[in-house]
């Protein structure tokens, strides 16, 4: 027998005569959920707002599919051609009589009973003019996700209550695939989609999805460097800063932020302040509106929200948003004292109003955020008639 054999035997041993059960501890162990909240905090906040976003987008996309739901969705397929040497993305620009919106989409549609790779292959060669058989060891998948629609809807004779999007990259050479108009009648009227070849900074301007961090890592993994010049990406990643602020566990993700991004017009009576009624309360919406626009006008304002939206993905960020939302607060605030009104009867409605909850972060973040023309439209939609 070799001495290393020798000593672990010994050593075995000896440990098995130390041991006893008469000597563990009769108390259980107690695990304390408030310091692992805390630690949990604390690491979210130690991560940059990008890296925050791209785990939480990742956490829920991963999840999405694990959670019983009994809705109905209509699921698509959808690709994005992306000449990655150019930057350059095939797409189509919404310029139909029934849109005029300049939306850009990618080529894909409805799945129906056919495979995920039957569908993109028959939806590239209806919207391509049978340009490109794909290669599907060039089919990247970047994501799926679900969204819910407010009402349910009808197509290719079903009702659904959303859809469910499976969206791809294709990474491709423009020679490869030259423009294309596809023709179709819709309701009895013709309709063109015109593909095209576009940069990416253009359809990212008006594409939400091209926004999020799950494309951004994409294209930085290829080369390509993205700003965040896009007025709808940069709401995104404010909405997602509150977020990061404010939760524990990364599957509280979008708790915050939906406010920002899925505003939903509260209930007329929920706007109403407990100690006045409700005709006050609107009364009193009205009147700070008018107020919040004579802010949005000023210099100092306007300096200090331009140097937030410089400031989204540095270092810089806690202390340019604590700023705006400083400067926010000390003017309201201020014009409320001065007139000898009640807070809680305007920040009330103001914060019902803009948000579309019952809780949700102060009126100040929310202002922070929102340009005066979507603080004006929610408002005001909040004011009109039921």
């Amino acid at each position: 027998m070799s001495a290393v054999k020798k000593r672990v035997q010994a050593l075995i041993h000896n440990l098995s005569k130390d041991f006893s059960l008469d000597k563990l501890s009769k108390s259980p162990a107690r695990f304390n959920t408030q310091k692992l909240d805390w630690f949990n905090r604390q690491y979210i906040q130690m991560l940059s707002l990008e890296e925050f976003a791209l785990r939480s987008f990742k956490n829920r996309i991963q999840n999405t599919f694990k959670a019983k739901d009994e809705r109905r969705y209509r699921v698509g397929d959808y690709v994005y051609f992306v000449d990655l040497k150019t930057s350059k993305i095939y797409a189509n620009k919404d310029l139909s009589t029934s849109g005029q919106d300049g939306d850009f989409y990618p080529v894909g549609g409805g799945r129906g009973e056919l495979s995920w790779q039957d569908n993109l292959q028959k939806e590239v060669d209806e919207e391509t003019g049978k340009q490109v058989v794909l290669d599907f060891n060039r089919v990247y998948k970047i994501t799926e996700f679900r969204v819910v629609s407010g009402v349910p809807f009808n197509s290719d004779n079903a009702e659904y209550d959303g859809k469910e999007f499976h969206i791809y990259f294709y990474s491709i050479n423009q020679d490869e695939l030259k423009p294309h108009t596809e023709k179709d009648f819709v309701d009895g009227q013709s309709e063109e989609w015109e593909y095209d070849w576009y940069d990416l900074e253009e359809v990212i301007t008006s594409n939400q999805f091209l926004g999020l961090p799950l494309f951004r890592e994409f294209c930085k993994s290829h080369g390509i460097s993205l700003s965040l010049d896009s007025n709808l990406t940069r709401k995104a990643y404010l909405a997602w800063y509150l977020d990061k602020q404010r939760i524990t566990v990364l599957s509280e993700f979008g708790i915050e932020s939906s406010c920002i991004l899925n505003w939903q017009k509260p209930l007329a009576e929920e706007i109403k302040w407990k100690k006045i009624t409700l005709e006050e309360s609107q009364e009193n919406l009205e009147k700070i509106k008018i107020h919040i626009q004579s802010i949005f006008v000023q210099t100092e304002f306007i300096e200090l929200q331009k140097d937030l939206f410089e400031s989204i993905l540095s270092p810089d960020l806690d202390a340019k948003f604590k700023s705006v939302t400083d400067y926010l607060e000390n003017e309201i605030k201020s014009w409320l004292n001065q007139n000898e009104y009640q807070a809680g009867n305007f920040l009330w409605p103001l914060r019902v109003a803009l948000s579309g909850k019952l809780k949700s972060p102060s009126p100040f973040e929310i202002l922070a955020i929102l340009d005066i023309n979507e603080v004006n439209k929610r408002i005001e939609t909040v004011l009109s008639n039921p």
